[in-house]
């Protein structure tokens, strides 16, 4: 077991090399940032939510919030502060004060076997999120998620240009010191995410995708690019690892690659997205899901924008991981 003094120790090597990874590898002139991961402290109490409805909440719709959703057990109780060891599972360390915990302690009417998720989120900009379906009735909660996201100020922000210039990029360290499965099937799963929300532009007929890139994904192929359509918003997803030769991004230099094993030491991702990505994605998502879209989508990618964004981990039952997360940064422009 580690203690707090080698955690604190840990995580202050972490911070110094995560702020010189940010320093040495920042938006690129000509870039403008539309949104930077908070680096002071977050207040759990008013930023951290079970199965809020709706979402996102008017009052804090341009706050950097997290998000438990326990969808089959609406009686999840936040508690926070809390002495929750779960810096053992995310390697941050952090005080009661800047952990929250949810699990089926509330109100009567919740069965034992619920998800157990947790966040901290510390005073020097860390986010560390644990995730433990162990317990999970797969009969009710078949996919647990928890969340930090933002929208970009209330704004839809333009990206590309009609002559195919502009893209959006993304920065940020991530580690993922610990994973399981309680079941080989590749149906069991435990996965990290980051999804840029595309909008369509002001006047056009309203479409929404998810703009995904894996992170990790446990044992399971991350490296594939992929087309779905998500099960609860009805809504296309293009979905990508950071691998260098995904049609659907491109790693910038210098980059750390989407992974399906676990690691402690925090490592830098960077990638961009292009109209050229973005048109791809949409050429394969009406391909495969004609029947989905009778009316189509928009093609050309100067008519969408970027409103917002979410880091996801995700499990289904019988699986966990715990991860920490600073310095993302999105920023959008032209080479």
């Amino acid at each position: 077991k580690v203690s707090r003094a080698e955690l604190k120790i840990m995580w202050t090597a972490v911070i110094a090399l995560s702020a010189a990874t940010i320093l040495t590898s920042g938006p690129l002139s000509g870039f403008t940032p539309v949104y930077t991961q908070p680096t002071g402290p977050i207040n759990p109490v008013g930023h951290v939510f079970v199965n809020p409805g709706p979402w996102p909440l008017p009052n804090v719709s341009n706050s950097t919030c997290s998000v438990f959703w326990q969808r089959g057990f609406p009686h999840a109780a936040l508690t926070t502060p809390t002495a929750e060891p779960l810096g053992t599972h995310t390697g941050v360390a952090a005080q009661p004060g800047e952990q929250a915990v949810a699990s089926g302690s509330g109100p009567s009417g919740d069965p034992a076997n619920v998800p157990i998720s947790g966040v901290q989120l510390t005073d020097s900009g860390v986010w560390g999120a644990w995730l433990n379906t162990t317990a999970a009735d797969p009969n009710a909660e078949h996919l647990t998620t928890t969340t930090l996201e933002s929208s970009f100020g209330g704004k839809c922000v333009d990206v590309w240009q009609p002559n195919g210039s502009g893209e959006f990029r993304v920065q940020f360290t991530l580690a993922v010191p610990t994973a399981f499965k309680l079941s080989p099937d590749n149906g069991c799963a435990v996965y990290v995410s980051l999804s840029v929300y595309v909008r369509t532009k002001a006047g056009l007929p309203s479409h929404f995708i998810w703009y995904s890139v894996n992170l990790f994904d446990y044992e399971r192929d991350v490296r594939t690019d992929h087309v779905f359509i998500d099960t609860v918003s009805q809504k296309l997803i293009i979905s990508s690892g950071v691998t260098g030769d995904s049609a659907y991004n491109g790693a910038l230099p210098g980059s750390a690659t989407s992974s399906n094993t676990t690691w402690s030491t925090p490592k830098s991702f960077r990638y961009r997205v292009s109209a050229a990505n973005l048109q791809q994605g949409i050429r394969d998502g009406l391909t495969r899901f004609s029947s989905h879209f009778p009316n189509g989508l928009p093609r050309n990618a100067s008519d969408y924008c970027i409103s917002g964004y979410n880091m996801e981990l995700e499990a289904t039952p019988n699986a966990g991981a715990g991860m920490s997360l600073r310095g993302v940064t999105i920023t959008v422009g032209s080479q």
